[in-house]
């Protein structure tokens, strides 16, 4: 096999592993926990960069050394097939994650970029990957700002609807935890203007 044929199935790995990222098809399961079966594992993607990045390593050196990022970001994604530990996982540890992904997606178009502009000089291919890699940086950026700003601590909690703590008319007070007592006579309890005046009578006989 020719160089040009391993460095185009190097691209194309890069390209399909790059694709399964960005698509996201699960079928949830509950057995007494939860359990997703993703369709698309983001581990297969991970590994796909990771093969095309290792083949293009001899002409391009630093993409090698990208090789234990995608392994360690490859192990992390295997939690997509345990919603349930999500809200255990620690925010330091979601936030390095995070931080790992954006610097091995920037360091691959930078190489990536590289390699075509001593592949392809002239062409603008390498100016098109550059500004590929800052529009995925400023969305992952702002899509986990997003997320952080939407679980903030400090955004009040949804309003209930109010609940009665006390019964007009049927001469208690039964809390929140007590259902409110209906007259047993009528589906609606007499008002206290009734009352009054019933009494006032009684009072005159």
């Amino acid at each position: 096999m020719t160089r040009q044929h391993i460095r185009f199935s190097a691209l194309r790995s890069i390209f399909w592993g790059t694709l399964l990222l960005f698509l996201d098809f699960d079928l949830n399961f509950r057995f007494g926990f939860s359990f997703t079966l993703p369709l698309l594992p983001n581990c297969i993607g991970f590994w796909l960069v990771a093969r095309g990045t290792r083949s293009l390593a001899a002409d391009r050196p630093s993409l090698g050394l990208l090789g234990p990022f995608w392994l360690a970001l490859g192990l992390w994604s295997l939690q997509q097939f345990f919603p349930g530990l999500s809200p255990h996982i620690p925010g330091a540890l979601s936030l390095l994650a995070a931080l790992v992904r954006m610097y091995a997606d920037f360091q691959l178009f930078t190489d990536l970029a590289g390699l075509a502009e001593a592949l392809l000089p002239g062409a603008p291919l390498p100016r098109q990957l550059r500004s590929a890699r800052t529009a995925a940086v400023l969305l992952t950026t702002l899509f986990y700002f997003q997320d952080l700003l939407l679980r903030a601590p400090w955004r009040p909690p949804p309003a209930s609807a109010p609940v009665p703590t006390s019964c007009s008319g049927c001469g208690s007070s039964p809390g929140p935890w007590l259902p409110l007592r209906r007259h047993p006579y009528n589906t609606a309890p007499p008002s206290p203007g009734r009352e009054a005046q019933a009494h006032k009578k009684f009072r005159t006989r």
